[in-house]
């Protein structure tokens, strides 16, 4: 669905919304369930990024969250998605796997444990596509409600809802209620209740990351029990059951990369209370932002020099893009390390949770992006990597074309432009950095003081501008190459210096 359509979409459904639920009165209940959730989560140092899709009853948490004050800052979305044909088109929003697409696409019953979660997931993935920023990407939460209700005709099968949450770090709970057909209640009233459930499922997601600390707002069990003696008679019980639960430890990702059970994880910092720098954890999808700044390297250890490269990347990319503003908030800087080398085995999982950890020693003190992340591959070489991530970028690049900005060093430079690397065939090697220009790909060089001189003779500092003018790259395949001048970087340090200090 394109981004018009999708909008127009959510206009109409949320215009829907406010005819149906403005009919009746919001419970008084669910407006303090909504209550205690907005103002929770923004007591949390990061709370939740949160987007409801709703199939059938259920939409009145939406507009309970819509009418508490401070919503704006939690809610990033709510969409009901009535129509059959809204529901199939909405819950295979940001899949791009084909196998993935038939599986949603399937789904023969739309009150069901499974429609629950792949609406869940749906909506985790729209939260994160509306969470520009890496910083923001563990706070991310899907929320998918399926049921089936009272209806103009008697139902033979069950009043029932399922309503599934899912958070980008990983954790996934499942509530189910089967709601007594003898109590004789109206569609509204089931409605409300389903949307209590909503709130109740959001509850609890926020107790499992959020602060505990209510804050004279109450005590939140009490409020539950409270709603659920007014809502459910004694044989209506919710039912929860934990899909998912334990966040995925870095070592544990690293396997699954190694072992090509997943083709990359990617670690966003989370935020904490704690004065302690925040850890780096798993995000589930792993959904690359928009014109991300990747930075691969070993990273053994990360140091002054990686840092302030990156920094300088980051305003390559903003003046490129004429950005007005002064801060870098809006890059995404991502460091990638390949878990496999070509000429060397894999790195453990021990010694790779080791280097993650190396952006928080002292050395690093300071000196991160706003916005950054680590991504953990089995890409070594620049065509693996291209086609790893091609699929997940965005389609649209920025107002220069780049969908995805590599920072990489001379080196790297001179071997990606030597026929030698591609059989010593120069239309080979062309046609290969034709394909990465027309896939949206830019280089951001930076240099390094000349190796190997003679004893006595000042080192040059190499910005790889003489080995480019004297490829046989064309002017419009140069381009795709930023030089960065000593005035730009230049850090006269290396990992194999800080290692031999380690050493003694």
């Amino acid at each position: 669905m394109n981004a018009v359509a999708f909008t127009s979409l959510l206009i109409v459904t949320f215009l829907s919304q406010i005819i149906s639920v403005g009919s009746m009165s919001l419970s008084t209940k669910c407006l303090k369930l909504a209550e205690v959730f907005v103002k929770k989560s923004n007591l949390s140092p990061k709370g939740s990024r949160l987007c409801i899709y709703v199939a059938g009853g259920g939409s009145g948490a939406i507009s309970a969250l819509g009418a508490t004050p401070g919503a704006s800052a939690v809610l990033l979305e709510g969409l009901l998605a009535y129509d059959r044909r809204s529901f199939l088109e909405n819950v295979a929003y940001g899949l791009v796997d084909e196998e993935e697409k038939k599986k949603v696409s399937s789904l023969s019953h739309f009150c069901s444990k499974e429609a629950a979660l792949a609406l869940s997931n749906a909506a985790l993935r729209r939260s994160i596509s509306l969470s520009p920023n890496l910083n923001d990407r563990s706070s991310c939460v899907g929320v998918g409600c399926t049921s089936s209700l009272v209806s103009s005709q008697p139902k033979k099968g069950l009043h029932r809802c399922f309503v599934a949450v899912t958070s980008s770090r990983g954790s996934q709970d499942l509530y189910s209620l089967v709601l007594s057909k003898e109590e004789n209640r109206s569609r509204s009233s089931e409605d409300e209740i389903v949307s209590f459930v909503v709130l109740r499922a959001i509850l609890g997601e926020l107790r499992k990351f959020g602060s505990l600390e209510l804050n004279n707002l109450g005590d939140i069990d009490e409020i539950v029990e409270d709603a659920i003696s007014s809502y459910l008679v004694g044989t209506e019980i919710i039912n929860i059951e934990e899909i998912h639960s334990e966040i995925k430890p870095i070592a544990d990702a690293a396997d699954e990369v190694a072992s090509g059970e997943a083709d990359f994880t990617l670690l966003v910092p989370t935020p904490s209370l704690s004065p302690s720098p925040p850890p780096l954890l798993p995000v589930n999808p792993p959904l690359l932002p928009k014109c991300p700044i990747i930075f691969p390297g070993s990273f053994n250890p990360p140091h002054e020099g990686h840092l302030r490269l990156a920094h300088a990347a980051i305003e390559v990319v903003k003046e490129r893009q004429n950005e007005i503003v002064t801060t870098s908030d809006k890059q995404n800087l991502i460091f990638e390390l390949s878990i496999t080398n070509p000429d060397k085995p894999p790195i453990p999982s021990k010694d790779l949770v080791e280097r993650v950890a190396g952006f928080f020693k002292e050395r690093c003190d300071g000196l991160l992006p706003n916005n950054w992340g680590v991504l953990l591959t089995s890409a070594p070489l620049f065509a693996q990597k291209i086609k790893l991530f091609s699929s997940t970028l965005s389609s649209e690049g920025d107002s220069t074309g780049v969908r995805v900005y590599f920072v990489i060093g001379t080196d790297t430079m001179v071997r990606i432009i030597d026929p030698k690397y591609y059989d010593d065939d120069i239309a080979k090697m062309l046609k290969a950095i034709d394909e990465m220009k027309h896939l949206g790909v830019h280089f951001i060089v930076g240099g390094r003081l000349e190796q190997k001189v003679p004893s006595g003779t000042m080192p040059k500092f190499i910005t790889g501008e003489e080995e480019l003018l004297s490829s046989p790259l064309p002017k419009d395949l140069r381009e795709i190459f930023t030089l960065l001048g000593k005035d730009a970087f230049r850090v006269d340090l290396s990992s194999s210096e800080i290692r031999a200090t380690f050493e003694r």
